[in-house]
């Protein structure tokens, strides 16, 4: 995943950043339809629903659990700060909160960190210890229903990762708030510094509460209900003897969540008010009138994300979800960017038609896989042996044997997802092109295309050109022979 991130990043610092703010305006000096950028905009909005949904949900559970508030209270009093904030400070309270919020997250992997690595007696025995049972190891199989191999992983978080940084509008927005597009290159280099080593400790964060729990999942135990839970029940354990650290790490996790929420509020209203409503309340509103409305559709999607939390509340697995659904969004939104941009022939029906084919496909599978359940990945590893040590107990239970069930469509690993509605928008898009005629499709102009291909279409232009001369030549010259 880290080296799909640094690869993606060096890409989208040379290719990406001259796209316009509003992002979704590319497709419609693109396709030269309304319509497209319209449908795409609205996906990438019911995505970034979807999105902060879940993401308000992980810290007001890490609330709940610390304080004992109940998890809907933690939701309304967590969403109800970062939409107040963002709707009154605008992008620059974004900008300057993610500051802090970073150096609060980075403080509160630390706390997870730093004892972890001491306790098992360096990273070496950390990663040692998870090597023995097979947590380390490289799946090379292409085995579609296997949640976690290499491919599943590479390919996944690079189609993720490539549309995050590329076709999103959060993340456009901030390229667009700096003055010049040699500094928006140069953030985006230090933020591959911030991320990678963020991204870095997570993991070995990961190899922490395994170490600790292997021989004591409290999840298999009935001692917490959801794997996202573990974290939080690490650091009470540990931390529960010192006032205020408890707390600490409660406002990392805030931190992270509330630096996400409030860029995805700023982009959701900007995107509504330059892709629904400017075209027809744009000359009637002063600039006040406009800033005044913009923070009221922030608001608004502060209020629904909240809701999206409280469904997201009773699923099992929060993770699987925010990538199983918000992944066939991404997917299809991201083909469509790069059909646009690496097959220059296509038009804006071939284009709308592959997005939505692709999204249907892809909903088709993550719904399915979200109805059948899998076991989480560390459950694989865990077991219960050593968490009644104190005392003896001997149960007899009979042992049902359950057939594995035949491998299909919906047994497909969620890191698929967003690889499957890429590829299927695409690929439509290009069939369908292709199927009607290269040289009938509409010239485009070739600033809106790959550099890469730049070259090559401004050639294959000047060709079609001079064969449609030569052709209406020679049709003139018949028609005033056969006359």
């Amino acid at each position: 995943m880290l080296i799909t991130y640094i690869e993606i990043k060096r890409n989208c610092s040379l290719l990406v950043i001259p796209f316009p703010s509003p992002v979704f305006q590319y497709l419609e000096q693109r396709f030269k339809s309304r319509l497209v950028r319209k449908v795409a905009s609205f996906l990438f909005i019911v995505q970034q629903c979807i999105y902060l949904g879940v993401v308000l949900y992980g810290p007001s559970l890490t609330l709940g659990s610390v304080t004992g508030l109940p998890v809907w209270l933690s939701i309304i009093i967590n969403g109800l700060v970062c939409t107040i904030y963002t709707s009154l400070g605008g992008i620059k309270a974004v900008v300057w909160t993610d500051v802090l919020q970073m150096t609060l997250m980075v403080i509160g992997f630390m706390m997870v960190f730093l004892p972890g690595i001491l306790e098992s007696g360096g990273l070496r025995n950390l990663f040692d210890d998870a090597g023995q049972y097979g947590l380390l190891d490289f799946d090379f199989r292409l085995d579609f229903q296997k949640t976690f191999t290499v491919w599943s992983v590479l390919l996944g978080w690079t189609v993720l990762w490539v549309i995050n940084y590329a076709c999103s509008q959060s993340m456009v927005q901030r390229y667009c708030s700096v003055k010049s597009i040699a500094r928006s290159r140069a953030s985006l280099y230090v933020n591959l510094i911030g991320v990678a080593a963020v991204l870095s400790i997570a993991c070995i964060c990961g190899l922490v509460l395994f170490n600790e729990y292997r021989t004591c999942d409290p999840v298999k135990a009935g001692q917490l209900n959801k794997y996202d839970e573990l974290m939080p029940h690490f650091v009470l354990r540990r931390f529960a003897a010192y006032p205020g650290l408890a707390g600490l790490f409660v406002s990392a996790a805030y931190s992270g969540s509330l630096s996400t929420m409030s860029s995805g509020y700023n982009a959701l209203s900007a995107l509504v008010w330059e892709d629904f409503l400017a075209s027809c309340l744009g000359k009637r509103l002063s600039n006040k009138a406009i800033i005044r409305l913009t923070k009221i559709i922030a608001t608004f999607f502060g209020l629904f994300t909240m809701v999206v939390a409280f469904m997201a509340s009773h699923l099992r697995s929060i993770v699987q979800a925010s990538i199983a659904t918000g992944g066939s969004f991404t997917g299809a939104v991201g083909g469509l960017f790069f059909l646009g941009v690496l097959f220059p022939w296509c038009g804006g029906r071939a284009a709308l038609t592959s997005l939505l084919l692709g999204l249907a496909a892809s909903l088709w599978v993550s719904v399915g896989s979200l109805l059948i359940p899998r076991p989480p990945v560390f459950s694989q590893f865990s077991s219960v042996k050593e968490c009644f040590s104190n005392y003896n107990i001997t149960i007899s239970v009979p042992i049902a044997t359950v057939p594995k069930p035949p491998p299909s469509i919906y047994t497909i690993s969620y890191m698929w997802i967003p690889v499957i509605s890429f590829v299927c928008t695409f690929v439509l898009g290009v069939l369908f092109t292709v199927v009607q005629g290269l040289k009938y499709s509409t010239a485009v102009e070739p600033r809106l295309v790959s550099p890469v291909l730049r070259g090559f279409y401004k050639d294959w232009l000047k060709r079609r050109e001079a064969e449609r001369s030569l052709n209406n030549k020679v049709d003139t010259m018949l028609s005033s022979i056969y006359k």
